[in-house]
């Protein structure tokens, strides 16, 4: 099983009811294990939070 995300909007950006968040390719037609992950995982709320990306800086 093969995927690719093309993402439409980046973390925080506003969203219209429906428009597209993004497209999924793979490489069959049943992608629904892959919805399902992604529902769980993308939220939709009136605010939108960028995530930390740097979360420690190690030096020696």
């Amino acid at each position: 099983f093969a995927v690719g995300l093309k993402l439409h909007k980046k973390v925080g950006s506003p969203v219209e009811k429906g428009e597209s968040l993004l497209t999924i390719y793979a490489n069959r037609e049943d992608v629904t294990e892959v919805e399902q992950l992604l529902y769980k995982n993308i939220e939709i709320g009136p605010t939108g939070e960028e995530p930390i990306l740097i979360h420690d800086i190690i030096t020696e």
